[in-house]
């Protein structure tokens, strides 16, 4: 049985997966992991490797991101697929 918190993210991980990869898909995939404000204090983008580089607004949203890695990770895998993001890296903004 899956709980019933889970659902969502799986069916609208099956509908994601079937569409092509574009910038856009992985922005949606990326709000819905982490949520708005993460998302409003990080910048994406992702290599043709499967490296997603994150870029953060400030040192607070860095270690955010960075313990909150392995979660990131697991939703990122549901709504895109295993294969799309390899590696995270995190980085300040300069």
């Amino acid at each position: 049985m899956i709980p019933v918190r889970d659902c969502g993210l799986k069916v609208l991980g099956e509908q994601l997966r079937r569409q092509p990869l574009s910038a856009a898909k992985i922005q949606f995939a990326w709000r819905i992991s982490v949520g708005s404000s993460m998302a409003r204090a990080t910048t994406i983008t992702l290599a043709p490797n499967g490296t997603l580089s994150v870029h953060v607004n400030s040192e607070h949203w860095r270690r955010e991101v960075v313990n909150s890695a392995k979660v990131i990770r697991e939703r990122l895998t549901a709504l895109l697929g295993r294969k799309v993001v390899t590696r995270v890296t995190v980085k300040e903004r300069g």
